[in-house]
């Protein structure tokens, strides 16, 4: 797997920023939701980031996203140059696993394993969020945030320097001071660290900043369902919810929100049959075949699947394609891109959709099905196929992406948890 990924990655060795990116990404492919065997990552994500922009699914607590602005604030003090800015970052965030490990609430703690040998530190996975959420103004990997920071400083310098002289004249410097504010990588209205930050720290959230996150996923993610959850719901009500589009404040959910929750239920109720089958290949062909039956479960789940046309929009005679993919490529929100889903993940989507609508409940023993399977894994592992190389099949736990989809809800809900349960209420 290295040498594939030096291979493929080769592109990025000079770009700091999209190395990161692409980094983060892969990182993410070790969780159990974020396994990717037949490349529907894209849909996944997508509508991930339209119901919950933001986070990711090895986000654990709430609070890391007031930790991260406060440890860079903490070395921006520093007056450090940039090499020696990011080594104390990272001397920071082990300082963090140190204190929160001595805290009473361990539970989404980065490090509580493997403590300060801890490889994938917070700011990594929280980064590309406090973009998202307006805590961070300035789009920057973390490699290039301290070279910005001593930007920042040098202006404000410029400006202090205009208004005491402007002061030595009694001239108005509204302006220059108004601007001097404005100026800085972090959100003006960012809540302070409490004063024995790092050495002390535990995940519980103030009342000031639950407040002050609030305001924020209302200014820059207000079309979201994790701002409509977080605005107008308690944690109770979302507790014992398995997925977004059970909760039962969904008939109070905008109609566009509601139109994509119904579209997300069908596509992980659709797609979850295809992943049944690729295990039950692999089991097949496994020397070492899994305790699953995963014969029994396909026919379980497609029985369910027929069942569900009893609801129009989810009728696997009427649902609209056309209208899927519409719906998560160009809707117009401000805080996520349109974009354009790979053409040939779409055709084997499509494919899969259409020897559903045959309605055979032993479609998966046809060879052409089992083919479509297959080939769709070849072709994104190539060498790496569990089909097609033996190491590769001997890895195979007995049960790989066979998790339904719930487009980080699980993160979304520990998020509105934390809200819930602020310090002092």
């Amino acid at each position: 797997m290295t040498i594939a990924l030096k291979s493929s990655l080769s592109w990025i060795d000079n770009n700091k920023e999209a190395r990161e990116r692409v980094l983060g990404l892969l990182s993410q492919f070790n969780e159990k939701e974020s396994r990717d065997e037949l490349g529907i990552g894209s849909i996944r994500d997508r509508i991930s980031d339209l119901l919950f922009p933001g986070t990711s699914t090895i986000q654990t607590r709430l609070r890391y996203f007031l930790f991260v602005p406060w440890l860079y604030q903490e070395a921006q003090t520093k007056n450090l140059n940039n090499k020696e800015s990011l080594e104390y970052i990272d001397q920071l965030e082990r300082k963090l696993i140190v204190a929160l490990m001595q805290s009473d609430d361990l539970d989404g703690v980065f490090g509580k394993s493997s403590g300060i040998a801890l490889k994938r530190l917070p700011s990594s996975v929280y980064w590309f969020g406090l973009e998202k959420w307006g805590f961070k103004h300035k789009a920057c990997s973390q490699a290039d945030y301290f070279i910005y920071a001593k930007e920042v400083e040098t202006k404000r310098a410029q400006l202090g320097k205009e208004i005491a002289y402007l002061q030595k004249r009694n001239d108005d410097f509204t302006e220059f001071q108004i601007e001097k504010n404005k100026l800085s990588l972090w959100h003006v209205s960012l809540p302070k660290p409490p004063a024995d930050f790092p050495n002390s720290a535990h995940l519980k959230i103030t009342n000031e900043e639950a407040l002050f996150i609030k305001e924020q996923l209302r200014e820059y993610c207000h079309e979201s369902l994790f701002t409509y959850l977080a605005l107008n719901s308690t944690y109770a009500s979302s507790e014992d919810i398995d997925a977004p589009w059970d909760h039962p404040l969904f008939d109070d959910f905008d109609s566009a929100t509601q139109h994509l929750l119904k579209h997300a239920e069908f596509f992980s109720r659709m797609i979850h049959g295809a992943y049944l089958l690729y295990n039950l290949l692999l089991a097949e062909q496994s020397l070492s075949p899994s305790n699953e039956d995963y014969e029994g479960k396909l026919g379980q789940w497609y029985q369910d699947l027929l069942e569900r046309a009893s609801n129009k929009f989810y009728c696997l005679d009427s649902w609209s394609f056309n209208d899927f993919w519409e719906t998560i490529e160009k809707r117009q929100v401000s805080y996520v891109e349109p974009v354009m889903i790979n053409t040939l993940t779409k055709k084997f989507i499509e494919m899969w959709f259409e020897i559903l609508k045959l309605k055979d409940p032993n479609f998966y023993r046809s060879e052409k099905v089992r083919k479509l399977i297959r080939e769709r894994e070849k072709r994104l592992k190539g060498a790496r196929s569990r089909f097609t190389n033996k190491k590769a099949l001997a890895q195979w736990g007995g049960a790989s992406g066979t998790n339904k989809l719930r487009y980080r809800w699980l993160t979304a809900k520990q998020f509105l948890k934390d809200l819930s349960d602020v310090e002092g209420v």
